[in-house]
């Protein structure tokens, strides 16, 4: 297998000249000599690259059979060489434009590769020139449900008066909290949308594009905190500052006090690629 720093690595190999079983695809990009891919998961990673065109696809040599059904049903197989997939894609970002690949995409040949480029030749061009330069950046809002509830009970004053008026009669009294618990959590509902109607908005506003992604329950994030929003945004670099600065402003309005905020990127742009595979 050649290393990204071949001088032959942007020669395409004529199909059959290479004894391979499988094509496991990472990222296309536009520089065949992008930085050494060492100091990942399983040690030095050595990946292959051909040019087709002016896009340059990175890749390593497989047997599709690891691809198992079984082994993709499992976490614990599926977890490392996704992170490693992550890991090598974000190593040719840091010197080149670049496509992200989601994982999984796997060719049975070098000639496949080639013809999945040639069909899609046009638009790959096109999103490797409109991403150049530009990051992916993802903001995650968490909130503190008890604590939202205690404020809506504090600052609504015709839910106070009701609370203060509760029955002392066991039976009726249940039925007061019940109906009280269902109209706390609707309004509940109610500032959550709005506050995060605001925080959508003012990001929105500083960024090319935006992507809604899957809120993880607490079980996954091992938070005591509910997440209520997590978003994907596109920035390109005169984007990042104006960007940084709203979600500060956000982070310190006392209107989002209950609101917690995560950020992190630039990542690669695995949620503004176009769809190919």
């Amino acid at each position: 297998m050649s290393d990204l720093n071949n001088e032959n690595s942007n020669e395409l190999p004529v199909a059959g000249e290479l004894d391979v079983m499988g094509i496991y695809l990472y990222c296309l990009t536009t520089t065949a000599f992008p930085p050494k891919l060492s100091g990942l998961l399983d040690g030095e990673i050595e990946v292959s690259t051909f040019r087709q065109g002016g896009v340059v696809a990175v890749y390593v040599d497989i047997d599709p059979a690891e691809f198992s059904i079984e082994n993709l049903q499992s976490v614990s197989w599926v977890g490392p060489r996704a992170q490693q997939h992550e890991a090598v894609v974000a190593k040719v970002m840091r010197s080149s434009t670049v496509l992200p690949v989601k994982f999984g995409a796997i060719f049975t040949s070098i000639s496949k590769l080639q013809e999945f480029l040639l069909k899609h030749h046009q638009v790959i061009t096109q999103a490797l020139e409109s991403l150049e330069g530009k990051g992916e950046y993802n903001v995650k809002v968490f909130i503190d449900e008890d604590d939202v509830k205690s404020a809506i009970v504090k600052e609504d004053s015709v839910i106070r008066n009701q609370i203060e008026k509760f029955s002392t009669s066991p039976g009726t009294r249940y039925m007061q909290e019940k109906k009280m618990e269902a109209a706390i959590a609707s309004a509940s509902d109610i500032w959550i949308e709005k506050q995060l109607e605001e925080v959508i908005e003012t990001l929105n506003n500083c960024s090319e594009a935006s992507t809604v992604l899957r809120c993880h329950s607490k079980k996954v994030t091992g938070r005591s905190d509910l997440m209520i929003l997590n978003r994907s945004f596109l920035l390109s670099p005169e984007l990042i500052e104006p960007f940084h600065i709203a979600l500060s402003k956000l982070q310190t309005d006392q209107r989002n006090i209950s609101l917690h905020f995560e950020s992190s990127g630039p990542w690669p742009l695995f949620n503004f690629c176009p769809s190919l595979l």
